[in-house]
């Protein structure tokens, strides 16, 4: 793979990456607040937005692991 070609991956990639970064953000969050998902459930729970982050993450990690 030349150098160009590279970077012409790597620009759709990253092209690829905000499509989907806008269109899941309205799915996971309100436009005021990106992480809203996670203070809510946070609330629900009695842990903190960065403890089910890292849950979220988990659960990712476990089911590519199987």
């Amino acid at each position: 793979m030349t150098n160009q070609e590279f970077e012409n991956l790597r620009e759709e990639f990253l092209s690829k990456e905000v499509e989907l970064l806008e269109w899941k953000g309205g799915e996971y969050g309100s436009y005021c607040d990106r992480l809203l998902n996670f203070k809510e459930i946070a609330n629900f729970v009695g842990l903190d937005g960065t403890a089910i982050c890292l849950l979220y993450l988990l659960k990712h990690i476990q089911s590519i692991t199987l």
